[in-house]
């Protein structure tokens, strides 16, 4: 059972979740230290240094190591170019960023050596990750877990510690930069032991490697834009106060968006080494991604929707509960990250569709949300927002499917999502029709919210001894 446990994902979803957990309640523990305009600067800072890997397409080389891992010729060739690929383009950052950072300054907002810091971050950012990132593909999912979630529990404790002293935030991002810094050096120490050489260059498999994972950083970069694209608008349509409201209802929760990182990470390589042989095999990889995503992700979706008003009541305290409108709806979105958009046309190499597609959706995900946003409000945007994620998981699964010549139907889990729906909507109505027993809604959440994540998992155990979870 151990045994089985270490082999997928659940160490990368396990062990990561205590680093995303801690990043989740970061901010929150920083408005307790720090003012006002410095937490808009930390927001500003990340936010930017989210986008700038995504426009340097840095993030495609560095998560193609999970294709080229499956290769069974030439694979450490391949995996070295992916490296160097990663650190030559983010060398560009600093090659472009550098020379301008006065005028990115006040394009961005942020003043001018902050802006000088967060260029070096950047460059830095995504290949001090590679390591990791190449152990995970190797299969050694505890052990690259654990590397990852020490590097990041570490950024987070230096964070606090440091604002905890009465340290300005510009210090704060300084000490980040020499951080990753020593994290870029362990991963080239260390990945030197790996195999990994950042310098003999093959220019042909390097640009194999470019032309594999072009395609799908053009598509994350259009990706990110669509996941920010109703907040960038609303900006333009809503009050200060109502666009604070919007994007705490919209919560990000990490480890549910872990979740299906993980399970992408365990299934994209194993499918990228059968697909050719065994689609079969395949499929029953692909539907135990969806049962193992399900499990939480329904849930997870069914209690924020029902602790809407305690949740928020919790993070932001009473003055925010027109966020609960928002969050109710929202809550649902995480259903849409069950279905695997991209590991199987990742996994076969079919990444200019996935970029295709991008380009399709996007420009009208952009005029859905700008229509929305004339005519209706932000309630409506955010569901026009999630309605065209939704399009873009169908089509994925519908071309999935033409790849590897499965049925739609075969791919879903049927039994086990309608198990865990059904469970997940009696628990939530139940939650429901003991509200008014406790004093207040908190009250209700602490002890109800328990009693949901034990009670879902125990009314489990009957279907799974009667045989209904074999797959």
């Amino acid at each position: 059972m151990l045994s089985k446990l270490k082999e997928g994902h659940w160490p990368i979803f396990i062990l990561t979740s205590f680093s995303s957990i801690a990043n989740l309640f970061l901010p929150i523990i920083l408005t307790r230290l720090l003012s006002p305009e410095d937490i808009g600067t930390y927001k500003i800072f990340f936010l930017y240094l989210t986008l700038i890997p995504f426009l340097f397409l840095t993030g495609g080389p560095l998560h193609s190591v999970y294709y080229w891992i499956g290769k069974k010729e030439n694979r450490q060739t391949y995996i070295n170019s992916a490296y160097q690929l990663t650190i030559f383009l983010s060398l560009f950052i600093a090659i472009i960023g550098v020379p301008f950072y006065s005028y990115f300054a006040e394009l961005i907002g942020l003043n001018a050596n902050n802006t000088l810091v967060l260029i070096f971050v950047a460059v830095l950012w995504v290949p001090s990750s590679f390591y990791k990132e190449y152990k995970l593909a190797q299969g050694h999912t505890v052990y690259g877990s654990i590397f990852g979630t020490l590097m990041e529990l570490i950024k987070v404790v230096l964070f606090i510690s440091l604002a905890y002293q009465g340290y300005q935030i510009a210090f704060l991002f300084k000490a980040y930069l020499f951080f990753l810094i020593f994290k870029a050096i362990l991963t080239l120490v260390l990945g030197l032991k790996e195999q990994l050489n950042p310098i003999t260059i093959d220019l042909q498999k390097m640009k194999e490697v470019w032309n594999y994972c072009t395609p799908i950083a053009l598509a994350g970069l259009l990706s990110f834009f669509v996941d920010k694209m109703d907040q960038i608008v609303l900006t333009k349509f809503l009050a200060k106060d109502d666009f604070a409201f919007y994007t705490m209802g919209c919560l990000i929760i990490p480890p549910l968006l872990l979740l299906e990182m993980s399970v992408n990470k365990v299934l994209i390589p194993k499918t990228s080494e059968y697909w050719e042989d065994n689609k079969d095999l395949c499929l029953e990889f692909f539907r135990k991604a969806v049962s193992d995503s399900a499990l939480l992700l329904i849930p997870a979706s069914v209690g924020l929707y029902i602790f809407a008003k305690p949740i928020v009541e919790l993070l932001y305290t009473s003055k925010f509960l027109d966020s609960v409108k928002y969050l109710e709806v929202f809550a649902f979105s995480y259903l849409i990250l069950i279905i695997p958009y991209d590991a199987v046309p990742r996994a076969t190499g079919n990444t200019k569709w996935i970029f295709k597609m991008s380009v399709l959706v996007s420009p009208l995900s952009l005029l859905g949300i700008l229509l929305a946003s004339t005519y209706y409000g932000a309630y409506e945007v955010l569901l026009v927002s999630i309605g065209f994620k939704l399009l873009y998981r169908v089509l994925a699964l519908s071309y999935t499917c033409k790849i590897m010549n499965w049925s739609v139907f075969a791919t879903l889990p049927l039994k086990k999502v309608s198990i865990f729906s059904f469970v997940s909507i009696i628990l939530g109505i139940v939650s429901l029709m003991t509200q008014n027993y406790f004093p207040n809604d908190l009250y209700w959440f602490f002890a109800m919210g328990i009693i949901f994540f034990i009670m879902y998992f125990v009314a489990l155990i009957i279907p799974y001894k009667k045989g209904y979870f074999n797959v």
